[in-house]
C-alpha cells in the first residue's frame, strides 16, 4: 500500500499528529468528523471539524460544501455502510 495510506491508517486517531503525510491524516480525521454525526464510522474521539478544516487551509465555505455533498450522497453512504457492516 502507498505510504500515505499506511500512515493515515496508523495514526488517524492521534488528533495531535504532526509529521510525515500530515495532510492525508488530517483529511481522514476530517472525513471521520463529518461522517460521525451521520452514524457512519466507529470513531469515538472528540472531533473539531472546524479546526481540522483550518489545519487543511479549508475555508468555512469549503467545509459547508463538503457537508452539502455528504447530504446529497447520504443515502448512498447509508447503503454502503450497511453492506460493509453485514
Amino acid at each position: 500500500m502507498p505510504e500515505p495510506v499506511v500512515k493515515s491508517a496508523g495514526v488517524h486517531q492521534q488528533h495531535d499528529y504532526h509529521g510525515e503525510h500530515e495532510n492525508y491524516v488530517l483529511m481522514v480525521q476530517l472525513a471521520n468528523a463529518l461522517l460521525k454525526p451521520r452514524g457512519i464510522g466507529d470513531e469515538f474521539n472528540a472531533d473539531d471539524s472546524a479546526d481540522l478544516a483550518a489545519r487543511l487551509r479549508l475555508s468555512d465555505t469549503d467545509l459547508a460544501a463538503l457537508e452539502e455533498s455528504l447530504d446529497i450522497v447520504g443515502g448512498e453512504l447509508d447503503q454502503l455502510a450497511g453492506l460493509l457492516a453485514a
